[in-house]
């Protein structure tokens, strides 16, 4: 497979040493080999990020006849805007601000010898994220096509008869209708379909990052609790007291590491009665229980609906800091309506068995 490669330089020496790299890269890894594109100002790396895609980018930090670092501004859109993986390549890497994206734009000095063949280097590392990101935007594309003929393409003209609307409104709710049929699309159970990956049920970092949300995970003095507060009272922070349930991984569940390890087992009976095991526990079997899959630690956790919490709206505010996760869309209605269920049960009056004879 070959990955696209923007080359922001406007030094021909530069391109020189590069080239040399991809050649003896591409020779050494033809599976993963990289086709290099090369802009040599700004405005021309911007246009082509705009008209071609790419799978990474390596930038000048500094280009002559622009002003400021134009190189950061690159970086930042090919991570923010393209989400793509950029590097930089500086003779003054210290111009470089890294704190913005965390380490996630790799910073490499002109002036050491081999730089060109670690930035080559670090680019063969995220081949496989690369490739997967690649077919990921594929898959979408494919999925887009389909919402629109299906979907948006019969009911057009409710779309613009919408009273009052502009054009970047517009945008904006169309682009949510595309990406919630999508997300349906993607997540229907049927023939072929893909089953949902445990890991799945987590987002990480949350995806609200001003406010806390319902199903946000946080860790309250060494122990973990979810947010079950309705999403309509969060949203609006109409709720001035935030409820939360315990997430035990403590004790551990019986038998959860031997089931897990009896998946791979050469022994069908074995294989059987640990998927039947680990089924029950997926199909939540447990009425004052949810279960969900490992977190951390290897260890799932089971969420108590008799151990709550209760928090102001200002105490959890302060504790952003420390909510690890948020459990995912799809999974989170399970939860919310499971706990609803179990707080609004009727108990039976007590009848004597005697009295049926």
């Amino acid at each position: 497979m070959s990955y696209r490669l923007l080359f922001v330089e406007d030094d021909k020496s530069q391109l020189s040493l590069l080239q040399d790299e991809l050649t003896d890269w591409n020779a050494a890894h033809p599976e993963k080999s990289f086709a290099l594109h090369v802009s040599g100002s700004y405005e021309g790396a911007r246009q082509d990020l705009a008209d071609r895609r790419f799978d990474a980018a390596l930038l000048d930090l500094r280009l002559p006849g622009e002003k400021g670092v134009p190189g950061q501004l690159l970086a930042d859109l090919c991570v923010s805007q393209y989400g793509i993986p950029a590097a930089i390549i500086s003779g003054h890497p210290g111009d470089f601000d890294q704190s913005r994206w965390n380490g996630m734009v790799e910073v490499f000095n002109k002036g050491d010898t081999g730089a060109y063949k670690a930035a080559v280097a670090w680019f063969g590392s995220l081949s496989h994220m690369m490739h997967i990101l690649g077919n990921t935007r594929k898959r979408i594309q494919e999925q887009g096509a389909t919402v629109f003929w299906r979907q948006v393409w019969p009911r057009w003209a409710s779309y613009e008869a919408l009273a009052g609307i502009q054009d970047d409104e517009l945008v904006r709710i169309v682009s949510r209708q595309y990406a919630s049929h999508i997300t349906e699309i993607l997540g229907l159970d049927a023939e072929n379909a893909v089953k949902w990956h445990p890991f799945e049920n987590y987002i990480r970092p949350a995806l609200q990052q001003a406010r806390p949300h319902t199903g946000d995970i946080f860790r309250i003095e060494e122990e973990l609790w979810v947010v079950l507060t309705p999403q309509c009272d969060m949203a609006t922070k109409k709720a001035m007291t935030v409820l939360l349930a315990h997430c035990s991984s403590k004790p551990p569940i019986q038998n959860w590491k031997e089931s897990i390890a009896a998946l791979s087992s050469e022994s069908g009976k074995q294989r059987k009665a640990a998927e039947e095991f680990l089924g029950k526990l997926l199909n939540q079997a447990q009425p004052a229980f949810h279960f969900l899959p490992p977190l951390e630690n290897g260890q799932p956790l089971m969420v108590d609906f008799k151990n709550l919490k209760a928090l102001s709206w200002a105490e959890l505010e302060v504790r952003l800091p420390s909510r690890i996760a948020s459990i995912a869309p799809a999974f989170l209605a399970n939860l919310t309506q499971r706990f609803g269920s179990y707080v609004s049960r009727v108990g039976q009056p007590n009848i004597s068995a005697t009295h049926l004879s």
